[in-house]
């Protein structure tokens, strides 16, 4: 299993879903990128940012994009989730 923790996420809480799994796996799971300044919409570009806010806005705790998050970050990430699939599923 691979996972992508967001530490600013207001919508999947780090310490109740990305944490959770990674403590309690006991089989081979991994962290495949940890970026502390995301929150959880700035995983779901390419998103325009009209819709994510309009989306973002309908949860009861919001999750607007996080100011300042580094995109290159994201994109370092999906590099990492990339490549992690490609090693499990084979190319």
């Amino acid at each position: 299993v691979g996972v992508v923790n967001a530490g600013r996420d207001t919508m999947l809480l780090p310490e109740l879903h990305a944490g959770h799994v990674l403590r309690h796996c006991t089989r081979s799971c991994r962290l495949l990128a940890d970026l502390p300044g995301a929150a959880h919409m700035d995983l779901l570009w390419p998103w325009p940012a009209s819709v994510a806010r309009e989306t973002a806005a309908l949860h009861p705790r919001g999750g607007s994009p996080e100011p300042g998050f580094a995109p290159a970050e994201r994109d370092a990430a999906f590099r990492a989730i990339v490549a992690f699939h490609r090693q499990q599923l084979g190319d």
